[in-house]
């Protein structure tokens, strides 16, 4: 095996979700829940991703899924 994809096997899973670096947290406006990363949210909503959510959070769209959402940082 090349070392190159030893590598990426060695990290695969290790930045995921909450862990990844560049996750942010974001709230559900309307239920008040929590989220720690959007992959989360997906998850829970069982959806493919949370593209639409992020789209949201920007001010580009007023809801997604059928929901208000925020980054929960820009809340404070």
């Amino acid at each position: 095996m090349i070392q190159k994809e030893k590598q990426r096997r060695a990290k695969l899973g290790k930045y995921v979700g909450s862990k990844h670096w560049n996750s942010k947290k974001v709230i559900n406006l309307d239920t008040g829940k929590i989220y720690n990363s959007i992959g989360l949210v997906a998850k829970e909503l069982n959806i493919k991703n949370g593209s639409h959510i992020v789209e949201v959070c920007k001010g580009k769209k007023n809801k997604a899924y059928g929901y208000h959402w925020k980054y929960y940082d820009d809340i404070a």
